[in-house]
């Protein structure tokens, strides 16, 4: 019975926190938001949007990419391991690599560095020789080695079923179906048109229960139509079949990013003048392109960059903050909807574009005015 599987897992999964183990991979950089969201859990779906130029992407990275793979060096013993697919729709495998060189250097050597300022493309700036050598060193090439090992990029493949073939390539590979009778069925029988067997299927199974795979596809609104098949319903199909297939039939993490569309993008006033703040926020009816994708999924994650339309406290209630102090630093993350409960839940950031790191603001009321140059100026403590 599906009942007695679903009590083992609940069994198991005791016996794992009753040892000191984890059954999802916490955000360790955002210890209060991971109390309301326990982090990336095996077999759901997550969408992150956010109006462009916001940092979508980078929080994507940041929650998905990044703190799951400091993770598990940190927490060698916990067995977790990772492996994750990055389809990209927009850049190219050397300018994500590059991006991620400038978080590395940032959290293992205290080097801030741009891209741009490691590729010196500023006419006043050229990159030293010290983090030159740093950047050819082989304790950089060895973490980068690693990183390569967990995190594969993919600038090539860019419609769905491209995507689906790519992530279900990996589930044959690493597990098999199991029948009702408790029998493992092989692939090649699975996959046979004349056979029964599909009749007779309980559930699929994992070489390595401890291994989390992650796949993101960002952004969705650049996915090439399919065959007869406008972008609407491009995403649709893919969000609605192959992602939510491929979470609900093998247990893979997918996240999507999708963008907010351009009219909730567009500052909206009252007739005083006034902004108002929640017209501007990303929320499910702004998705662009496709509304309904968030039907599929299990949680949305919502980022806003209030500064961008000249707020100058934020959140308007409570101790605010003084975002015209933080400039570029603030962003606000919310959970936007979440199918297992918890609900609504926002924490306020801190955004280093740069170096793609993000880490949880102290209260506002905390805050002096050295904390609030020291994080204008980025001069923070990095942990």
């Amino acid at each position: 019975m599906i009942f007695n599987r679903v009590i083992k897992e609940i069994e198991t999964n005791k016996k794992i926190k009753d040892a000191g183990g984890f059954n999802a991979i916490p955000w360790l950089r955002l210890p209060k938001f991971s109390k309301v969201l326990p982090g990336i859990m095996k077999g759901k779906y997550y969408l992150v949007t956010a109006n462009s130029k916001v940092g979508k992407t980078k929080i994507a990275d940041f929650l998905f990419v990044l703190e799951p793979y400091h993770f598990i060096k940190k927490f060698p013993n916990s067995d977790i391991d990772i492996d994750i697919d990055f389809f990209l729709l927009e850049m190219s495998k050397e300018e994500k690599i590059t991006n991620f060189l400038s978080h590395f250097l940032y959290i293992n050597y205290g080097v801030r560095l741009s891209p741009d300022e490691l590729y010196s493309k500023f006419t006043e700036k050229t990159l030293s020789d010290e983090v030159f050598k740093l950047t050819k060193s082989k304790d950089l090439a060895d973490k980068f080695e690693d990183f390569e090992s967990k995190i594969h990029f993919h600038d090539s493949i860019k419609n769905p079923y491209g995507i689906y073939k790519k992530c279900y390539e990996y589930v044959k590979e690493n597990g098999f179906w199991i029948d009702k009778a408790d029998h493992r069925v092989e692939w090649e029988e699975f996959s046979k048109k004349d056979t029964n067997v599909h009749k007779y299927l309980s559930h699929y199974k994992h070489n390595n229960p401890n291994k989390y795979k992650i796949n993101i596809v960002d952004h969705t609104s650049l996915l090439h139509p399919e065959k007869g098949k406008n972008l609407h319903q491009t995403m649709g199909d893919w969000s609605a079949d192959r992602a939510l297939s491929l979470k609900n039939k093998y247990g893979l993490t997918m996240v999507d990013i999708q963008q907010q569309s351009s009219d909730s993008e567009k500052q909206q006033f009252t007739f005083r003048g006034q902004s108002i703040i929640e017209k501007v926020k990303p929320s499910l009816d702004g998705l662009a392109d496709n509304k309904t994708t968030q039907r599929n999924v299990d949680v949305v994650l919502g980022l806003f960059f209030p500064t961008r339309y000249n707020i100058s406290e934020y959140p308007t209630f409570g101790d605010p903050y003084k975002l015209n102090k933080l400039g570029d630093a603030y962003r606000e993350l919310s959970i936007l909807a979440n199918r297992s409960g918890g609900g609504l839940h926002a924490v306020d950031l801190y955004f280093d574009g740069a170096t793609e790191y993000f880490k949880e603001l102290p209260p506002a009321g905390n805050l002096t005015p050295i904390d609030y140059r020291n994080i204008y100026e980025r001069k923070i403590k990095i942990i």
